[in-house]
């Protein structure tokens, strides 16, 4: 552990050393390697349990204690919820999301705005302060005030939802589904209106197994595909785009070097994600991959439309 502690504090060094000579010009160069550091500092199990770069840079540490960093990676502030296990954060307006046993929204000055008894798969805080939350397969919306808008079940056999992103003003909805005539887990992908309406949902058939691991700012899905169960050393990592309506503007494959493994599919996984104006990059478990959300540098996958329900 002293080792990682030094291998830390190096990178630590860097990142200030980096951030006083990098031109004004370079910040997305500079997000970037903050983003290194810290999906290093995680994939080590060092110092935080999550960090996430939202209004600013907060992690959680291994107490349960959230530390809102400068960009000299130095405290701000911290607080914590007593008695209360977190697991993550999530990104949302003004502050930031934990989620735990319990559902709580921190703003950027480090005050508790509001808590929520109810221990959730995914929350993600929108433009105009509301936050959507994801339970098994329940999607609801709680406003900037904490109270509940609305809640709506989704009851379809095989589905799992298990993502939720903000998408021009609508709540993406991301998931799998297993078909009577196809048993492989299909990605299933829809959208909500601010009112909780079913705008559109749709399945994308890749021909593989599809899990997804993260929604990443407007539009971008990502995950893991392969082989699931069938064979699971067949497996990569995916990314897609999909507009507002649902079109899928493209869906490509990449490949992180590492070594090969017999349970790939099982093994393999998106642990953090950001994206900015001009690059998304993707931490994983064997490796980093870097795009441009807006150009095709791999190849196009073949994959199947329908319409679901």
């Amino acid at each position: 552990m002293e080792d990682a502690s030094l291998q830390t504090n190096l990178l630590v060094n860097i990142l200030q050393n980096l951030k006083e000579v990098i031109d004004v010009n370079c910040k997305i160069f500079y997000s970037f390697l903050l983003l290194m550091f810290l999906s290093s500092v995680l994939a080590q199990d060092l110092l935080f349990k999550d960090a996430i770069i939202s209004d600013g840079i907060y992690t959680l540490d291994e107490n349960n204690a959230l530390i809102r960093l400068d960009e000299n990676i130095k405290p701000v502030w911290k607080v914590q919820i007593k008695e209360i296990s977190f697991e993550r954060l999530s990104s949302s307006d003004n502050g930031v999301l934990l989620l735990g046993e319990i559902l709580a929204k921190v703003d950027n000055n480090g005050k508790v705005v509001w808590v929520k008894n109810i221990s959730v798969d995914d929350a993600i805080g929108l433009p105009n302060g509301h936050v959507a939350f994801l339970k098994d397969n329940l999607v609801g919306l709680i406003n900037s005030d904490g109270n509940l808008l609305w809640a709506r079940r989704f009851i379809a056999n095989g589905t799992k939802l298990k993502l939720l992103g903000p998408l021009n003003g609508t709540i993406l909805v991301v998931g799998t589904i297993r078909l009577n005539d196809d048993p492989k887990s299909h990605l299933l992908l829809g959208a909500l209106s601010l009112n909780g309406t079913l705008l559109w949902a749709k399945i994308v058939n890749t021909g593989y197994y599809d899990r997804p691991d993260v929604v990443n700012g407007e539009e971008i899905v990502a995950g893991v595909y392969g082989g699931g169960s069938d064979a699971p050393w067949l497996a990569d990592y995916f990314a897609l785009k999909v507009s507002q309506e649902g079109k899928i503007k493209w869906f490509n494959s990449y490949h992180c070097p590492g070594e090969s493994d017999w349970d790939a599919f099982w093994i393999m996984k998106i642990q953090r994600s950001f994206c900015n104006e001009e690059i998304c990059t993707f931490s994983t478990t064997t490796g980093t991959f870097i795009i441009n959300p807006e150009e095709i540098h791999l190849h196009i996958l073949t994959f199947l439309e329908r319409p679901w329900g």
